[in-house]
């Protein structure tokens, strides 16, 4: 359940930053 949890938060933060970087206001990493 752990695995499942952590791969999706990752996903969700790629998802994020990636989104953020296709914008272009701001950098978070």
């Amino acid at each position: 359940m752990k695995i499942v949890c952590f791969g999706f938060l990752l996903m969700c933060a790629l998802g994020l930053t990636s989104l953020i970087a296709n914008e272009g206001d701001f950098m978070v990493i």
